[in-house]
């Protein structure tokens, strides 16, 4: 059984379950590829996976494999808890805490 915040519930039921690299939450597949808020937050991964929260598969590319500070941090954060995206990570580069 999944674990989904009263959020990510909601999101599913307005339709929206495709999250992209950055963490947001889109309406489709092809939305998810080329987020506009990864092009600022994530650059470096946008369009490379989104996952379907509803049912926690990657439907589109493969999750990054941490070899990189960057990704490390996104293992610290995907591994214990996957459900809460990458919005720790955008936040932690935007807070100048990851370089």
């Amino acid at each position: 059984m999944l674990n989904l915040s009263d959020y990510q519930v909601r999101a599913i039921e307005d339709g929206y379950r495709f999250e992209c690299p950055c963490g947001e939450l889109l309406n489709s597949v092809a939305a998810a590829i080329t987020c506009k808020k990864c092009r600022k937050y994530a650059p470096d991964m946008v369009g490379k996976f989104v996952i379907d929260i509803s049912t926690d598969e990657c439907v589109h590319g493969s999750l990054p494999k941490p070899v990189s500070k960057f990704n490390a941090a996104i293992r610290d954060i995907w591994e214990p808890d996957h459900k809460a995206g990458l919005a720790g990570v955008a936040a932690a580069i935007a807070n100048g805490e990851l370089k």
